[in-house]
């Protein structure tokens, strides 16, 4: 798996209603994100284009205040790491769905040098987006703060970034 050291310079907002419903996978960065006519993952080099593979995981089944479920599903060529993925445990997301089978990353364990993200190359700090819904709430998901602390905004807050994240195999 790869995660860039900064987030690309570029506000995305997670839905353009108020709502976390669907979750990640079922949420306009998403599409924004994996679209293979309009996406992000369209303006990839094609000789990385070609090795990228879906990232699977077990996501969580939202439609209200609360997940009802789980279910294994692709996450997207590009994607976005977990709240657990991350700091190793739910914080502020979902206990019971939110977290699935993930384990922190290596490289975030320890240390914030690769939590607190810059916006764009080298650019100053940034809030950017986890793939975790907030716990008890219907239009809210999970983010990573500019001081790398789990912080919380509104599906359609404007000021956060997103990592470029992807899986090569």
């Amino acid at each position: 798996d790869f995660i860039s050291r900064d987030c690309m310079a570029a506000n995305l907002l997670y839905n353009t209603t108020d709502t976390n419903s669907g979750a990640f996978i079922g949420s306009a960065l998403f599409t924004t994100l994996n679209d293979s006519a309009n996406g992000l993952v369209k303006l990839l080099p094609a000789d990385l284009a070609a090795v990228i593979v879906q990232k699977r995981g077990l996501t969580e089944t939202k439609t209200g205040t609360t997940a009802s479920s789980w279910a294994w599903n692709d996450m997207g060529k590009l994607w976005l790491p977990t709240e657990r993925e991350i700091w190793g445990q739910d914080i502020r997301s979902e206990h019971i769905f939110g977290g699935g089978l993930t384990m922190q990353y290596p490289i975030f364990k320890d240390s914030l040098r690769h939590i607190i993200k810059g916006d764009g190359n080298g650019g100053g700090r940034c809030n950017w987006w986890c793939a975790s819904s907030l716990a008890s709430s219907a239009t809210s998901f999970c983010l990573v703060g500019s001081y790398g602390h789990p912080n919380v905004a509104s599906a359609i807050y404007a000021n956060v970034r997103v990592p470029l994240c992807f899986r090569i195999a």
